[in-house]
């Protein structure tokens, strides 16, 4: 079972993706990622947040998820969040519950070609 890795030398990049997360992220998955049962996955040991390739937690974040197995629409932020934001935010909740690896705006641009 993974553990949630504590960021304790965060930079202001960090500080602001924290920031994020409590505000578009915790209420569901929880502050610890810890999910909400029948509402939100929790992030430890999730598969999308495991994953080599980010893609997958992309697609999730900027298209959303329908509703689905019991649990409620994710809604899109792909209109919500900027560019910069959501670079943060995905490689925030990778360092902190997933495979350790920043998203980057290579990946975040190829993501956006696919989905012209």
């Amino acid at each position: 079972k993974s553990m949630p890795v504590e960021i304790t030398d965060e930079g202001n990049q960090l500080r602001k993706a924290r920031v994020l997360f409590l505000q578009n992220c915790a209420g569901c998955h929880h502050p610890h990622g810890a999910g909400r049962p029948g509402w939100a996955p929790a992030f430890v040991d999730n598969s999308i947040l495991q994953n080599e390739n980010p893609t997958n937690l992309l697609n999730v974040v900027l298209i959303g998820v329908p509703a689905n197995d019991g649990y409620p629409e994710m809604p899109a932020f792909q209109n919500k969040l900027t560019d910069q934001e959501v670079l943060s935010l995905l490689t925030f909740l990778r360092l902190r519950w997933g495979n350790g690896k920043p998203v980057s705006q290579e990946n975040l641009n190829s993501w956006r070609e696919l989905h012209k």
